[in-house]
């Protein structure tokens, strides 16, 4: 009988990982959610990697990619959500290294030149001040910021 439920289980986890891309930390919240002890749910984990169900790197370069495309979100806050579902630092390097820098700066550039029609502001400092703290809130990098700034 518990054989049987093991199965169902690793069934229901696959369908789960082929909906969408999964890390580790997600399919293992998920078997907790569905009842799975610690010790099957691992079982379970390893037989979807060797299937390739999970694959840690496959899933940072489309997190990264989605996140920095449709988000708008700077390497930084990516490298931090990463780092949140327990993906290895090379892993999230490697992920990062996908995203052009061109692009990178040119996505920066558009973001804090939306906000600046959408707000008020005293003085320059004061402009660029909130234009900092906004896009430092999207994880982009400070030097850059400053670089991009400097063309408005």
């Amino acid at each position: 009988m518990k054989e049987l439920l093991f199965v169902k289980l690793l069934n229901k986890a696959a369908a789960y990982c082929t909906s969408a891309e999964r890390c580790r930390s997600e399919v293992a919240e998920k078997l907790r959610q569905w009842g799975m002890s610690g010790e099957e749910s691992e079982a379970v984990i390893e037989k979807l990697e060797r299937e390739r169900f999970i694959d840690e790197r496959r899933y940072a370069k489309a997190y990264v990619h989605d996140k920095f495309n449709y988000n708008k979100w700077g390497r930084r806050k990516i490298s931090l959500m990463l780092f949140a579902k327990g993906i290895a630092d090379d892993i999230v390097e490697e992920a990062l290294q996908t995203i052009d820098d061109e692009a990178y700066e040119e996505t920066l550039y558009r973001l804090l030149e939306a906000k600046l029609g959408t707000m008020k502001w005293s003085d320059t400092r004061e402009r660029n001040a909130k234009l900092m703290r906004y896009a430092a809130g999207r994880g982009f990098e400070s030097g850059l910021i400053y670089e991009v700034l400097k063309r408005f």
